[in-house]
Protein backbone atom coordinates (compact mmCIF):
# COMPACT_ATOMS: atom_id res chain seq x y z
CA UNK A 1 0.00 0.00 0.00
CA UNK A 2 1.44 3.34 -1.04
CA UNK A 3 0.65 6.31 1.15
CA UNK A 4 0.55 9.70 -0.49
CA UNK A 5 2.74 12.38 0.99
CA UNK A 6 0.56 14.99 2.69
CA UNK A 7 1.57 18.59 2.28
CA UNK A 8 1.72 20.44 5.59
CA UNK A 9 -0.79 23.18 6.20
CA UNK A 10 0.32 26.78 5.85
CA UNK A 11 -0.14 27.79 9.49
CA UNK A 12 1.05 31.35 8.93
CA UNK A 13 -1.71 31.89 6.39
CA UNK A 14 -4.26 30.23 8.70
CA UNK A 15 -3.28 32.41 11.70
CA UNK A 16 -3.31 35.52 9.51
CA UNK A 17 -6.84 34.65 8.39
CA UNK A 18 -7.91 34.22 12.01
CA UNK A 19 -6.39 37.58 12.89
CA UNK A 20 -8.19 39.32 10.03
CA UNK A 21 -11.45 37.60 10.98
CA UNK A 22 -11.04 38.71 14.59
CA UNK A 23 -10.27 42.30 13.61
CA UNK A 24 -13.18 42.48 11.16
CA UNK A 25 -15.57 40.99 13.72
CA UNK A 26 -14.42 43.41 16.42
CA UNK A 27 -14.94 46.32 14.01
CA UNK A 28 -18.42 45.10 13.07
CA UNK A 29 -19.38 44.60 16.72
CA UNK A 30 -18.29 48.17 17.42
CA UNK A 31 -20.46 49.47 14.60
CA UNK A 32 -23.34 47.29 15.77
CA UNK A 33 -23.14 48.77 19.27
CA UNK A 34 -23.91 52.19 17.80
CA UNK A 35 -26.78 51.03 15.57
CA UNK A 36 -28.36 48.49 17.97
CA UNK A 37 -32.17 48.65 18.01
CA UNK A 38 -33.08 45.32 19.64
CA UNK A 39 -34.72 43.47 16.73
CA UNK A 40 -34.30 39.73 16.33
CA UNK A 41 -32.00 39.94 13.33
CA UNK A 42 -29.68 42.35 15.13
CA UNK A 43 -29.53 39.98 18.12
CA UNK A 44 -28.62 37.12 15.76
CA UNK A 45 -25.81 39.17 14.23
CA UNK A 46 -24.61 40.15 17.71
CA UNK A 47 -24.52 36.57 18.99
CA UNK A 48 -22.85 35.20 15.85
CA UNK A 49 -20.31 38.04 15.94
CA UNK A 50 -19.39 37.32 19.55
CA UNK A 51 -19.07 33.58 18.81
CA UNK A 52 -16.89 34.32 15.77
CA UNK A 53 -14.67 36.65 17.78
CA UNK A 54 -14.24 34.13 20.60
CA UNK A 55 -13.45 31.29 18.17
CA UNK A 56 -10.88 33.34 16.28
CA UNK A 57 -9.18 34.41 19.53
CA UNK A 58 -9.09 30.81 20.79
CA UNK A 59 -7.63 29.72 17.45
CA UNK A 60 -4.95 32.39 17.61
CA UNK A 61 -4.06 31.49 21.20
CA UNK A 62 -3.92 27.78 20.40
CA UNK A 63 -1.71 28.45 17.38
CA UNK A 64 0.72 30.45 19.48
CA UNK A 65 0.79 27.78 22.19
CA UNK A 66 1.54 25.05 19.66
CA UNK A 67 4.18 27.18 17.99
CA UNK A 68 5.92 27.90 21.31
CA UNK A 69 6.35 24.20 22.18
CA UNK A 70 9.61 22.52 21.20
CA UNK A 71 9.36 20.13 18.26
CA UNK A 72 9.52 16.43 19.06
CA UNK A 73 11.40 14.03 16.84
Amino acid sequence: MILAKVNPMNWLLFRTGLLIAGLATAFNLGRLSIEFNGTGSVWAVLISGVVTLICSLIGLAAGELVRAQPKKD
